[in-house]
């Protein structure tokens, strides 16, 4: 039975196989590679996927889900009529979606997948990753870290070694990593990421700049009205990747309301967004030890990373030119494919070494007898530490005669466990684990 290896994006998901010497992405139903990660509910009951519930997000708004997997590992909920769902059961109709195509396509039975995940995804939202992918019906044994997959597939497609900053920016997520590449060994040395920020939110600057402009629309816009100018703000971004200027127009009651936008206005209006950029491409270079000077190539992946205002960014930022050697859609997907080639041992690939790193710090919470402190964070196992790894720290009881300990596994870079942060921050401290 075949193996299938999926990019599970915020904004997009598709699927990929190695057969015959070669990563084949799988098409859907309608003759597409990408499927957009969306799940409604028609009047019937029936559950709605892909592209014909996207076209659903404007005319029913409050039926149709879409972005879920930012808050994967997370107790969100979202409620499409009279059903509840979780983030990994939204991601598990795509999963399944995605596996179906798959079956139709290659006329077999496909039972395990490997499926990717930001490398900034933390314990609980890689188990949640992998728990869709079970009710989906496959097999999960293995999940990978999307810039790792970008880096197989860069080095799959041109041959070349080196020292390589991989920009992942998709549609709700960036990671950014520091990858070496020599050979057949891809070494990932350091990442770091921000799970709360992609393409989604510069349709939100978007938008917001023109309610800006005009203040009093959106207090009349009923919800279906205010997606349509969500989905103007998104096909203006698409516009300014292939024109200068683009252009958005809403006429309500009569009244034409008009937003003209260059890629320099939408530098402006997305300032605080590319700020958060520098500020994780910073992290990505201090953790790894390495100047910019010492990166010989800048790869970027993801449907956000085609924006020439992004590539200019990056270019401004580190003096390199971006490339995009693959196409940043499927670089992921086919980088996957690579590596279920690998775990079928296709006699027409060779084996890649792969090293990771734990994105977060591991420890415990302790007792401080000195501060007083009851919930000071130990830590065991330091972040962007080479993976596999083991660590040993010894602890003692807090009292004379204490019968058994309870150890909570945390993870992050706070200095106290109760101080919890949103994931796209760096001092975020949460449970991964409890025994």
């Amino acid at each position: 039975m075949a193996i299938i290896g999926i990019d599970l994006g915020t904004t997009n998901s598709l699927c990929c196989i190695w057969q015959e010497g070669n990563c084949v992405l799988i098409p859907n139903s309608l003759g597409d590679f990408l499927t957009p990660s969306v799940v409604s509910i028609d009047e019937n009951g029936e559950i709605l996927t892909g592209k014909t519930a996207k076209e659903r997000i404007i005319t029913r708004p409050t039926q149709t889900a879409s972005s879920f997997k930012q808050y994967m590992g997370t107790d969100k909920v979202y409620k499409l009529r009279n059903k509840a769902f979780r983030p990994e059961e939204l991601s598990a109709i795509i999963l399944r979606r995605l596996k179906e195509d798959a079956e139709a396509f290659l006329n077999e039975p496909v039972t395990e997948a490997i499926i990717s995940v930001p490398a900034y995804f933390n314990n609980n939202q890689r188990a949640q990753t992998k728990l869709a992918g079970e009710l989906a019906g496959f097999r999960v044994d293995r999940i990978i870290n999307e810039p790792s997959a970008a880096a197989i597939a860069y080095r799959h497609a041109t041959g070349d070694s080196g020292t390589y900053l991989v920009v992942d920016f998709g549609g709700g997520t960036l990671d950014i990593s520091v990858v070496e590449i020599f050979e057949n060994i891809v070494d990932i040395i350091a990442v770091a990421g921000d799970n709360h920020l992609g393409g989604d939110d510069i349709n939100k600057a978007i938008t917001d700049a023109f309610y800006a402009k005009y203040p009093m629309l959106k207090q009349q816009l009923s919800l279906t009205e205010q997606a349509s100018i969500c989905k103007m703000a998104e096909q203006c971004k698409i516009n300014l990747s292939t024109s200068d200027q683009a252009m958005m127009m809403y006429v309500y009651k009569e009244v034409t309301y008009e937003m003209y936008l260059a890629n320099q206005v939408l530098l402006e209006i997305c300032t605080p967004l590319f700020s958060k950029i520098k500020t994780v491409l910073k992290h990505a270079l201090k953790d790894s030890n390495k100047h910019i000077n010492a990166i010989d190539e800048i790869v970027l992946v993801g449907g956000s990373g085609k924006m020439p205002l992004v590539q200019s960014f990056l270019q401004h930022l580190t003096g390199k030119n971006p490339l995009c050697a693959v196409d940043p859609d499927k670089a992921i997907a086919f980088g996957v494919a690579i590596i279920t080639g690998i775990k079928a041992r296709e006699n027409s690939i060779k084996d890649m070494i792969m090293t990771d790193i734990c994105p977060f710090t591991l420890g415990t919470k302790v007792v401080n007898t000195i501060t007083g402190d009851l919930n000071e964070f130990s830590p065991v196992i330091e972040r962007n530490t080479s993976l596999p790894a083991s660590r040993a720290r010894r602890y003692t009881t807090l009292r004379d005669n204490q019968a058994f300990l309870t150890l909570d596994i945390y993870q992050g870079e706070s200095s106290s466990v109760l101080k919890y942060l949103a994931w796209s921050d760096y001092d975020e401290c949460t449970t991964c684990s409890s025994r």
